[in-house]
């Protein structure tokens, strides 16, 4: 028996190697698939901003802080000032309306005292006796140095009289010396010849008194641009409400009636049915209710105009309106004329 003797088979080895190689190609390829993995995804849910917007947006906040730190602070440093400037002079309230109603009666007073003046300037006599009582009038409304022969108002031939002063207005020259410029319309009479003028009158007003500084002028004040367009409406004043029966509305206008006879003449009856002042002493000649109304307060308005005379030869007629509430028995005026 012969000895096998060891025969190479390449195809043996070569097989092996194949099988070597595709296991090492195996693991690369899960290699390589395992580093193109993508990363897991962040659980974070707040992005942040990029640092740039993040400064900008801080320092403008910060900014803004500060200057309404400073705004705050600089308020409050005047407001603290005010209020002790406040407490270190602070205004008494009685004083104050003292001063006021005095300024007030001041104004008042030279008002007055002008329109005297300017009523003695325009009333003179043409005798020689009235020319000098008319001097020693106006003596005490004049500045020193100042004489009633220089004023242009003493040569008349006639008596000339004033009838109606009317204050129109006020002029301040000067408030510390307190010169003013008071103007006058003067409506005054020459013999039996009416004439109106409108007169200037610079004054000096102190402690009280009144002094003419300079000679009067004349003027004539331009008349000035209608600016009120108000029209007349009837029922301009007239509640709402409903209308009345006939016969509710007949008691109402003879309530109406006898309400004016005692109002009139002021009869002590009266008091019975309004809290109203009667005019007095003047008789009733008739009343004519032209609106009679339901308000919502459930009393009645009526709305109309009644004739009056205190001398039956000079009627006077006045318009009216009553609120008057029902009672068990009657009526009774509430308000008259809104009052």
């Amino acid at each position: 028996m012969t000895e096998r003797k060891p025969v190479f088979n390449p195809q043996t080895v070569t097989s092996k190697k194949k099988v070597a190689k595709k296991g090492q190609s195996k693991n690369k390829g899960v290699a390589l698939f395992q580093r193109k993995k993508k990363p897991d995804p962040s659980t974070r849910t707040i992005r942040f901003a990029p640092r740039t917007a993040q400064s900008v947006v801080s320092f403008m906040f910060f900014s803004f802080f500060l200057v309404m730190c400073v705004v705050v602070l600089m308020t409050f440093g005047r407001v603290d000032t005010l209020s002790r400037i406040a407490m270190s002079k602070q205004v008494n309230k009685e004083e104050l309306v003292t001063n006021v109603n005095n300024a007030l009666k001041d104004t008042e007073q030279l008002r007055y005292e002008g329109m005297k003046l300017a009523d003695r300037l325009f009333t003179i006599s043409h005798k020689d006796n009235g020319k000098k009582y008319w001097e020693e009038q106006l003596a005490p409304f004049l500045a020193t140095g100042l004489n009633p022969n220089d004023l242009g108002f003493s040569t008349t031939s006639v008596d000339r009289i004033a009838r109606n002063v009317r204050f129109i207005k006020m002029d301040t020259i000067d408030e510390k010396e307190a010169l003013y410029r008071l103007y006058y319309d003067v409506r005054f009479t020459e013999g039996d010849t009416w004439q109106q003028v409108q007169v200037i009158l610079p004054v000096s007003y102190e402690g009280q008194e009144m002094k003419l500084i300079d000679r009067p002028s004349f003027t004539n004040l331009a008349t000035t641009e209608e600016k009120n367009t108000s029209i007349y409406q009837e029922n301009r004043f007239t509640p709402k409400g409903s209308d009345v029966k006939d016969e509710e509305k007949n008691k109402v206008t003879e309530f109406t009636q006898r309400f004016f006879e005692l109002y009139v003449s002021n009869d002590e009856k009266l008091a019975l049915i309004t809290n109203v002042q009667g005019l007095g002493r003047a008789e009733l000649v008739n009343v004519e209710p032209k609106q009679v109304l339901k308000i919502n307060n459930g009393n009645y308005y009526v709305q109309g105009v009644y004739t009056f005379a205190f001398d039956e030869r000079n009627p006077l007629t006045s318009n009216f309106m009553l609120e008057i509430k029902p009672t068990k028995e009657s009526y009774y005026v509430t308000k008259m004329n809104g009052e």
